[in-house]
């Protein structure tokens, strides 16, 4: 998907996805069960890209992995992004109700990601489903085991995005990622739900540019 983008976020920037284990080209590889596992190896993948200008994007989990590499990037005193772009994900610091899904059996998994993401699993996608549910339930044990650690405010700038009607990220549970950077702060709603990346997209990416060229030249 990311990849897909390249073209229209301007000349200037250049699109580098980070493919985790258990999807695409890296299938038979095992998930990661956690996300202190899985910053360690992204820094490792991404460390020649940092001499460049660059911002880090993520959605959904992917916000969180963001803003975990960010943070591993400043404990090791190493270049920092030049704004953390964030979308589909409550602030990290910030708790809810929500049940742990993980834990539920492969159809109640299935129903809960529908209720709360939205995401739908037709039975036409059936063998594609049971295919990808072992890196499914990863993804949300991940998210699941998930427990902010305080430390100092991000001196980085932070761009937030999401969806007016996304059940899993009350328009409060955005905004508080304010509070995790001292740096500048702007939040943008999108009609649509979790997926508004998709279902939005010109003006998603119209606005993901805008935040780009505005962070002064990103790779």
């Amino acid at each position: 998907m990311f990849l897909q983008w390249a073209g229209r976020l301007g000349a200037e920037t250049e699109v580098v996805p980070v493919q985790l284990p258990g999807r695409e080209t890296r299938m038979r590889e095992e998930p990661y069960a956690s996300l202190d596992e899985l910053v360690g190896p992204c820094l490792g993948a991404l460390a020649p890209f940092l001499d460049l200008p660059f911002c880090v994007y993520g959605h959904s989990m992917g916000s969180l992995i963001a803003y975990e590499f960010t943070r591993e990037l400043v404990r090791r005193g190493l270049p920092q992004p030049r704004r953390l772009l964030a979308s589909g994900r409550k602030a990290p610091h910030v708790t809810d109700d929500f049940p742990k899904l993980s834990y539920l059996s492969d159809p109640e998994l299935l129903a809960g990601l529908e209720e709360r993401y939205g995401a739908h699993f037709p039975d036409s996608m059936r063998e594609l489903v049971e295919l990808m549910l072992p890196t499914i339930r990863a993804d949300v044990r991940l998210v699941d085991t998930y427990a902010h650690r305080p430390e100092p405010a991000l001196a980085v700038p932070v761009s937030v995005f999401s969806g007016r009607d996304d059940a899993s990220v009350p328009e409060d549970s955005a905004r508080r990622w304010s509070e995790l950077t001292r740096g500048p702060f702007d939040i943008q709603f999108f009609d649509g739900g979790h997926f508004f990346t998709t279902t939005a997209q010109d003006r998603f990416l119209e606005a993901l540019r805008g935040a780009l060229a505005e962070a002064g030249g990103a790779s």
